[in-house]
């Protein structure tokens, strides 16, 4: 180093920073013996909520810049640090799978004594953040206009009542498949393999409601209708019965909302029992975007519907 007066600040976890002063004079070498002191440690402990504000099984706490073991939250949401040292770090708090719309947390935390830490999961969102998901109040809404789509793989075309704006681009018509979709860019028929989301191959640009291989009979129907006043209209689209190719005594009833006032899309399930495939083991839950490069996906061929249960998925502004 050139000669001239350096100041050294020395820090570690686990013991108190200091600095110090060297002079290097030219020709010289210098030795700086540092003799750190411990400091005191404590205990860190709290509870993570999931995003209904829940106690949060299974969660992964960290901290991400201190050489600490990772732990588990409890049945009960718990977590606890037996020992942690004196210093100011960052705590992260992230699900465990099925993640559905819970997102991760982090918090900036001072420990100088024993402390409680309390993780309230945000909502989810996309990798651009133009959507969020939470679970909704269930409000059922009844068809009454019924869409002339029958049979296996078929689609139908239907006019919006208001312009549905979807990832930046606003429609005035829609295609609804018989495989559980929305899909704002074409019928896309043969779309029977649902896929993780999001998926560079088509379908893109889809509302995947329950994106299953489903067939309409005649013990099913898919219905539309519009509630509301101008401005605060609600157009849902709903599969009343849909059997699944796989096993046709296995039913599902759900439907897609969309709100004119904040541009949000809920999805509802109604008659949900005990079945794993009406629970979705075999279907894609969430949307993606037009081009398939981003999407917020709720499931993936995983039991986690629930009956009288909604899905409310939210764009940045409202």
């Amino acid at each position: 180093m050139p000669a001239g007066t350096y100041t050294v600040t020395t820090s570690g976890y686990g013991f108190a920073s200091r600095t110090d002063t060297v002079t290097i004079a030219v020709g010289r070498t210098e030795t700086l013996d540092l003799a750190l002191t411990a400091v005191a440690h404590h205990t860190v402990s709290g509870t993570v909520l999931d995003v209904t504000g829940k106690p949060l099984k299974g969660a992964t706490v960290k901290f991400t810049d201190a050489p600490v073991d990772a732990v588990t939250t409890g049945a009960d949401g718990t977590y606890a640090f037996p020992s942690v040292a004196e210093g100011s770090f960052h705590l992260a708090a992230s699900p465990s799978a099925p993640v559905l719309c819970n997102g991760n947390w982090t918090g900036a935390l001072t420990v100088d004594g024993n402390e409680t830490v309390q993780a309230s999961l945000p909502p989810r969102t996309d990798a651009a953040g133009t959507y969020s998901c939470a679970p909704g109040a269930y409000s059922w809404i009844d068809g009454r206009t019924k869409v002339a789509l029958s049979g296996d793989e078929n689609a139908e075309a239907v006019a919006l009542p208001f312009p549905v704006k979807y990832y930046g681009v606003s429609y005035t018509s829609a295609y609804i498949t018989t495989n559980g979709l929305v899909n704002f860019l074409s019928p896309r028929l043969g779309d029977y393999a649902n896929t993780a989301l999001p998926a560079a191959a088509q379908p893109n640009g889809v509302v995947a409601a329950c994106w299953d291989d489903l067939t309409l009979d005649k013990k099913s129907s898919v219905q539309t209708t519009t509630t509301g006043t101008t401005g605060n209209r609600r157009f849902a689209i709903v599969w009343n019965n849909a059997a699944l190719v796989s096993d046709t005594s296995v039913r599902l009833t759900f439907e897609a909302v969309f709100d004119e006032a904040t541009g949000a899309i809920t999805l509802q399930y109604k008659g949900i029992g005990s079945s794993a495939l009406q629970k979705g083991s075999s279907a894609t839950i969430g949307i993606e975007n037009q081009a398939g490069t981003d999407a917020l996906q709720y499931s993936f061929n995983e039991s986690v519907l629930k009956d009288a249960s909604a899905i409310r998925f939210s764009p940045k502004a409202a």
